[in-house]
């Protein structure tokens, strides 16, 4: 049937394939083209999948050859250290005080001045002219150095767990405190599973787009998830010819 009129626009060039995929999984639609060679043309169709009573799984003699796969080197429950970046302010007076900054308030953290005024003394320090006032902490406190200060370790802190289940990250490249944060949120445990599958077929017991359960087994171990099939190859070779499935996790 036809579904909700839906409104889009952009002022990118983009690549149709990317527009109808952004498009379609915001409503967990797929579509698919065929080939009508009698009428040399193809066919676009979008559909929606439905949940099928298929269960994959050893013991059900739907599945062998399984493996299950658990990512944990992102796998971070908040907390990680990061490359911070110094910011660089511009210029600062000692004598003058001016810009107007004050010692040990939290904005002063990861920023530096470069001092233009000749020898003066601000906030118990001695300050040189061509030095730099800088701060390389969160508890905004002013240090001064000669030459200018480089981008420093600093950690984030967002989790009560602690010991074996408290996974922490390092993150690559220089950024601030709100890029960091942002990274570490996205940093999940990563799981993925894979089979061959035996006495169900495509077209008959599934479909592109169905969801189905697929149970991972592992002597006492047992972890049955909805999937949802995602694309189908099909294969064919000298000897053997086949489907190959590709399932996702609903939640992705």
């Amino acid at each position: 049937g036809v579904g909700e009129a839906q409104d889009y626009s952009t002022n990118k060039v983009r690549v149709l394939h990317d527009v109808i995929c952004e498009v379609l999984k915001a409503k967990d639609l797929g579509f698919r083209v065929d080939a009508d060679v009698r009428e040399k043309k193809f066919i676009f169709s979008v559909f929606s999948g439905k949940e099928k009573p298929v269960l994959l799984s050893p013991s059900n003699r739907t599945a062998y050859d399984m493996q299950y796969m658990v990512e944990k080197q992102d796998a971070v429950s908040g907390s990680g250290w990061f490359l911070r970046k110094m910011v660089d302010m511009g210029e600062w007076s000692a004598s003058a005080n001016s810009p107007r900054l004050t010692n040990g308030v939290s904005e002063n953290a990861f920023t530096c001045y470069k001092i233009t005024t000749e020898s003066s003394s601000r906030f118990g320090l001695s300050c040189v002219k061509g030095e730099y006032l800088y701060c390389d902490s969160n508890d905004g406190i002013w240090k001064v150095s000669a030459e200018k200060p480089a981008d420093t370790w600093d950690y984030i802190e967002n989790s009560e767990l602690t010991g074996a289940k408290k996974w922490e990250a390092v993150l690559s490249s220089t950024k601030t405190a709100s890029e960091a944060a942002m990274e570490l949120a996205q940093l999940t445990k990563k799981e993925s599973s894979s089979a061959q599958t035996k006495g169900v077929e495509y077209g008959k017991d599934y479909l592109l787009g169905d969801i189905i359960r697929v149970q991972v087994e592992f002597g006492d171990f047992r972890k049955t998830e909805k999937k949802r099939i995602t694309s189908v190859s099909i294969y064919y070779d000298i000897d053997e010819q086949g489907v190959m499935p590709t399932f996702n996790s609903l939640e992705e």
